[in-house]
């Protein structure tokens, strides 16, 4: 029997009604089917049976199974079907995580969830659903797991008959970020969150997933603890809401809220990296997660700044990234600086520290090495890419969540009766695991991508300025530093922005374009340059990171900046 409070396991909910919880509204029971001549709808509350997770802690992401037992309690309408209700529930979880798996319980069957394609998911449950028609004598059983428009999930399960439970496990990925600590993992719940607020106990079990033998625990704002994996904790749904930071009215770090986990010895600046060399997960991934270091202040020897910037390189390109939240006076653990690419050559361990003044001058650099999480061919590190919020790619690619195995805009998991998990395998997934989306069958199952459905990830390759044979010459003097992106200055005033380019002569006709992170293009325009820049009017541009390009007589350079 499977320990913890899931050993124990009854469908009647007016059992446990003492320790069951009450969810908000991001998780209710809906009626699809009805007697009722004029039609009918009832809708209410669900309960929090039952719940527990298993964490697998790896050195910069968290791999989290999420097992809970949902029920519905309430009166149904004369006429509407109380045996084939539908559970759906809201979640959000930390931006860059991944749903990597579901399993649904339908007596003493294990339905595994399958990756297709979102619309052919969706439209597969409906089918089954089939609304609004005659109750069916014989419900039947999917789970359909799929991502908002707004970046937020959804699940539902069909059917659950009043006051009856339903049994789920959910599989995600949880991403690290820079926090005033360092490297920090925070634990968020997908499902039993929702339930924040009711005393139902949660049994945590956290293990070492790759090389991770202890960690440090900290919960609510108190004091850490180191916990020697693996081990079990009990814990409450409001435990597990999310995380977030509390600053004083001067900006300084007070506390955390929320569950956080944390190397032994602080982590400034890590490269979590992995790389494939064939198949459809070809590539380099360098995924860094950095903070102001001691190393790195001390390499700069200046006390402040009005702005920072790391640069991150390959054997091929390099980028710079600016530094949030660091400017004035500079302490070790000030700003934060994410960066998730993919490149066909191998990507340096090491970054370039650079600090400006108001004007824009480079005041200091240095280099630091950073701390290296590297796995050869690890899917969670590649994942950890594919699923953040500002991934970046040297060349196009093809839908992310379809290729890396997870839920996404494009593809939706699936469960349904023909899933059902074989007699031996269901043993042992009765008692804890839920096996990992396999990204080698989803060509199979999703289907082709148009052309134009790719995201255009920009290529970040610039002109070579040591080629210049293929110039003339009175070109290359009139392009002054197109093509040498790094000594660029870009600023953003009023509805504008400003790009000094030293050397560029005047009355150059200029094609400029701006791209987002996914690729999508922000931005078009077509100015005449003035000596040394080109100015263009941006409009109500979001603030964020950019990829800008631009090309003068045929010859084009790209660089990566910060609005």
């Amino acid at each position: 029997m499977r320990s913890g409070i899931l050993a124990f396991r009854i469908s009647r909910i007016a059992a446990l009604v003492g320790l069951a919880g009450w969810a908000h509204a991001q998780v209710r029971w809906q009626t699809t089917h009805t007697n009722n001549e004029n039609g009918g709808y009832n809708s209410g509350n669900c309960q929090l049976t039952s719940a527990s997770l298993r964490v697998k802690v790896h050195p910069a992401f968290l791999d989290v199974e999420e097992d809970v037992e949902i029920g519905v309690v309430g009166t149904i309408g004369v006429g509407n079907d109380a045996n084939s209700l539908e559970i759906v529930g809201d979640f959000a979880l930390p931006a860059g995580s991944a749903v990597t798996g579901a399993l649904l319980w339908d007596g003493p069957r294990i339905l595994q969830g399958r990756l297709l394609a979102k619309q052919t998911a969706d439209s597969l449950y409906e089918s089954l659903v089939d609304r609004n028609s005659v109750p069916p004598p014989r419900p039947r059983d999917p789970l359909l797991v799929e991502k908002l428009a707004g970046g937020g999930h959804r699940f539902r399960i069909y059917p659950v008959a009043l006051g009856h439970s339903r049994h789920m496990r959910l599989r995600y990925q949880l991403p690290p970020l820079a926090a005033a600590e360092g490297l920090t993992m925070p634990l968020t719940a997908a499902v039993t969150s929702l339930f924040a607020g009711t005393a139902v106990q949660v049994a945590v079990t956290f293990e070492n997933g790759s090389g991770t033998p202890s960690v440090i625990f900290g919960l609510q704002g108190a004091t850490r603890t180191e916990l020697t994996l693996p081990r079990t904790r009990l814990l409450t749904p409001n435990d597990l809401k999310g995380y977030t930071q509390s600053w004083d009215q001067w900006g300084q770090y007070l506390y955390t809220v929320g569950l956080i986990l944390q190397p032994p010895v602080a982590i400034r600046q890590a490269v979590v990296k992995t790389s494939f060399s064939e198949g459809q997960m070809a590539g380099n991934y360098l995924n860094l997660v950095a903070t102001l270091s001691q190393e790195a202040l001390k390499g700069l020897n200046i006390t402040s700044a009005t702005s920072l910037t790391v640069v991150v390189r390959n054997a091929g390109n390099a980028y710079d990234v600016p530094v949030a939240s660091c400017s004035g006076d500079l302490v070790a653990g000030c700003g934060n600086v994410v960066f998730n690419g993919k490149s066909k050559s191998v990507w340096s361990d090491s970054l370039e520290w650079q600090a400006f003044n108001a004007a824009g001058k480079l005041i200091a650099r240095t280099t630091v090495k950073s701390k290296v999480l590297e796995s050869p061919q690890d899917t969670g590190t590649a994942v950890l890419w594919a699923a953040s919020a500002s991934h970046f790619s040297e060349q196009k690619e093809l839908p992310l969540g379809p290729v890396f195995g997870f839920v996404d805009e494009w593809a939706s998991l699936l469960s349904m009766p023909s899933d059902s998990i074989g007699p031996s395998l269901a043993a042992f997934y009765d008692e804890n695991g839920v096996p990992r989306i396999s990204n080698s069958s989803i060509k199979d199952v999703v289907p082709n991508y148009a052309s134009d459905q790719v995201p255009n990830n920009p290529n970040g390759g610039a002109v070579d300025p040591n080629n210049p044979g293929q110039w003339t010459t009175a070109l290359v003097a009139r392009l002054g530093s197109l093509g040498d992106p790094a000594v660029w200055r870009v600023r953003r005033s009023g509805s504008g922005i400003s790009v000094a380019i030293p050397g560029l002569a005047p009355g150059m006709d200029a094609k400029v374009e701006l791209f987002d992170l996914s690729g999508k293009l922000a931005g078009y325009w077509s100015p005449r340059s003035q000596a040394g820049s080109l100015t263009i009017a941006s409009g109500a541009l979001r603030p964020g990171i950019y990829v800008l390009k631009i090309r003068i007589a045929g010859k084009m350079s790209v660089k990566r900046i910060a609005l």
